[in-house]
């Protein structure tokens, strides 16, 4: 039990010892990205939307393709007694994000 508690203090101090060696530096992802979405499993050629990061695809500039069809409420509440993936009526698409990040030379 000694050795247990020596290596999990041994532990402790080195990561401290490590942390106060080299700063931590914190790029902020922040901000608005370009964004498109696609039917199939590989990235657009061309990106023709932006979209701010934190956000959902609802926040896209210009709107995605079927938005009125994927965001749509209905009239009245819809009894159903089991969610059946295949029964959609949009197309399920992959959504795709871009931002180019600039890292300092000396990092």
């Amino acid at each position: 039990m000694k050795n247990l508690n020596f290596l999990f203090l041994s532990l402790i101090f080195g990561a401290q010892l490590a942390q106060s060696q080299s700063p931590r530096i914190v790029i902020s992802l922040n901000g608005t990205w370009e964004f498109d979405q696609t039917t199939t499993a590989f990235p657009p050629e061309k990106f023709t939307r932006t979209i701010p990061v934190p956000g959902l695809v609802h926040l896209a500039e210009p709107k995605i393709v079927e938005y009125d069809k994927f965001f749509k409420r209905p009239d009245k509440p819809v009894a159903k007694e089991q969610f059946n993936l295949y029964n959609l009526d949009y197309t399920p698409r992959y959504s795709w994000y871009r931002r180019k990040v600039f890292i300092p030379k000396e990092l």
